[in-house]
């Protein structure tokens, strides 16, 4: 289990995101994180807790380890 500090994004705009096998599926929130090499699987079940107490529950769609963070799509 991996717990860290994020800021999620609701996907306002009915944004779609590739997964690695080619197919494109819509997600509900951008969730960045710090840098970390971990890899989170897609699939992977995720649970959010915003600043102010709400709970966003989701599966990752992608994930990605940037230079200066990490991203998944859930």
């Amino acid at each position: 289990m991996l717990t860290t500090a994020c800021r999620a994004e609701y996907n306002s705009k009915q944004g779609t995101v590739q997964t690695r096998d080619g197919q494109v599926v819509q997600y509900d929130y951008t969730v960045y994180q710090p840098v970390h090499t971990t890899e989170i699987a897609p699939g992977t079940q995720v649970v959010v807790t915003t600043h102010a107490g709400r709970v966003i529950e989701g599966t990752v769609k992608r994930h990605e380890n940037n230079q200066l963070n990490s991203k998944s799509w859930v």
